[in-house]
């Protein structure tokens, strides 16, 4: 099907100049030339049924016009993650919910360090350096 078949209430694909597809939009109204698209925030874009590049766009913009297809399916929207606010790394720990209790292990006992009085072993030996000026 082209876009010539295309009517007022009809479902098409928004691509970006790039190729990239923006979203599947409802023709808003057709007539033998044009195609109308509203956009979520209210503005219209006119296609071309002949092309399906749009024309409202202003001068000197024109490579950076969008253009439609035909609704195939073939457009899913993206994936986006929800980030998380700065500062909450933690998640947070819901009040009424209680931990679950569990029997706590016997501490083991910590093996106690004998200290050394004898601090002659650290001492140097200068026998044991040779003399680089030599």
């Amino acid at each position: 099907m082209s876009l010539k078949n295309i009517k007022a209430g009809d479902s098409v694909i928004v691509k970006g100049f790039t190729g990239i597809k923006l979203g599947v939009f409802k023709v808003d109204k057709a007539t033998d030339k044009n195609i109308t698209v509203v956009k979520k925030n209210g503005d219209k874009m006119i296609f071309s049924k002949k092309d399906g590049i749009q024309v409202n766009i202003e001068e000197g913009r024109e490579r950076y016009a969008n253009s439609i297809i035909e609704d195939d399916g073939s457009y899913v929207a993206p994936q986006h993650k929800k980030a998380k606010p700065e500062g909450d790394e933690a998640p947070k720990k819901d009040k009424k919910a209680k931990p679950a209790k569990t029997k706590k292990a016997a501490p083991e006992p910590e093996e106690e360090l004998e200290e050394d009085d004898d601090e002659d072993d650290f001492e140097e030996d200068e026998d044991d350096f040779e003399d680089i000026d030599e």
